[in-house]
Parts: structure tokens; C-alpha cells; sequence
């Protein structure tokens, strides 16, 4: 299962998969959204927490930096939400691209799970004034304990709190760019 989308066995970082339950807790959010999973993991566990709460998932296990110039659609042609816990040392480049994706005016809408320094980061703010772009932002009200790349065991022990960088987001919790739920 090595070969899925950017699961590098170098950097140890970049392999730790999503609990289950953050996907539980929003929901609300994301209920009837048709998604898309980029960074499918070692396990696929994000796919699978997903379609277990009744989410439509598309996967593409391959290169994302070519997907997004394509971005997947549902069967209506409606772009799918992208929602995803990237690799940890490409996630400036991955939103850059999503933000890049954005460029045509069509809203291609994203959920991505971060470290939640990354969103007042110099990288980030930078990219956001070059571009003019205005993201959103999703609190989770959850400490999310993710799961180890060694041993695929829940960690408790999560040094860092984790939010999601958004766009395109509507809906009865999104009257503003800040979502906490």
C-alpha cells in the first residue's frame, strides 16, 4: 500500500493518518458534499472513516499537483469538496496549488487539516495577500490524536492543535470565514 499519493517513507512526518472521529464531528458540515480524497495514506483510514459515516469519497492515488490542475467532479460536474490531512512537508505547496486552482473563478471547494500555526504563518499570509485570496478557517472543537506511521496505533499525546484552511464553504455554520464546531 506504499504507493498511495504522497507517502513518503523518508519523512516520517508526513504519514500520520487522521483519526476517524475528526471526520465524525464535522458532519454537519460536509453532509451531502461529494468529496475528494488526495492523500489517501498508508491504510486508506480517511477514506474508510469517511464512507463509514455515508460520505460519498473519491480517491486519487497519484500524483495531486497533476489532479488539481483537473479537479474531480461529481456526476453533475460540480467540483467535489477536497478534504484532506495533506503530507506535513508539502503543505505550503499544496495550498498554493489549491489557491492556484481557484485562478479560473470557478470555486473549487477545500477542507484542509493543518497544524493550526500554518494559518498565521509568513508562508501562508504571504501567499494569501500575493493572490488576493480569502480563505476560510474551521475550528474543530476536538483534540484530534492521530495515528502513528510505525505502529499505526492512536497517539495521545498530540503536541499540537489542528484546524482546517477552507474555501468555498456554505452553509447554516459558515455565515462568516470562521467556522467553530
Amino acid at each position: 500500500m506504499q504507493d498511495s499519493l504522497m507517502c513518503n517513507k523518508e519523512k516520517y512526518s508526513d504519514n500520520w493518518e487522521t483519526p476517524p472521529e475528526f471526520y465524525e464531528h464535522l458532519l454537519p458540515l460536509v453532509k451531502g458534499r461529494k468529496i475528494w480524497e488526495p492523500f489517501v495514506g498508508v491504510t486508506h483510514r480517511s477514506t474508510k472513516a469517511m464512507q463509514s459515516f455515508g460520505l460519498d469519497v473519491f480517491e486519487t492515488p497519484n500524483d495531486f499537483f497533476e489532479v488539481v490542475k483537473k479537479w474531480p467532479r461529481d456526476e453533475d460536474g460540480k467540483p467535489r469538496l477536497l478534504l484532506s490531512n495533506p503530507p506535513f512537508s508539502l503543505k505550503f505547496k499544496v495550498l498554493e496549488a489549491l489557491v492556484e486552482a481557484q485562478e479560473d473563478g470557478e470555486v473549487k471547494p477545500f477542507m484542509l487539516l493543518l497544524p493550526s500555526w500554518v494559518y498565521a504563518s509568513a508562508t501562508w499570509r504571504k501567499l494569501v495577500r500575493k493572490k488576493k485570496f480569502k480563505p476560510q478557517m474551521y475550528i474543530p472543537t476536538l483534540r484530534l490524536n492521530f495515528f502513528s506511521p510505525v505502529d499505526f496505533k492512536q497517539k495521545k499525546a498530540t503536541s499540537f492543535d489542528s484546524t482546517c484552511i477552507c474555501y468555498g464553504m456554505t452553509g447554516e455554520h459558515w455565515e462568516s470565514s470562521l467556522c467553530y464546531y
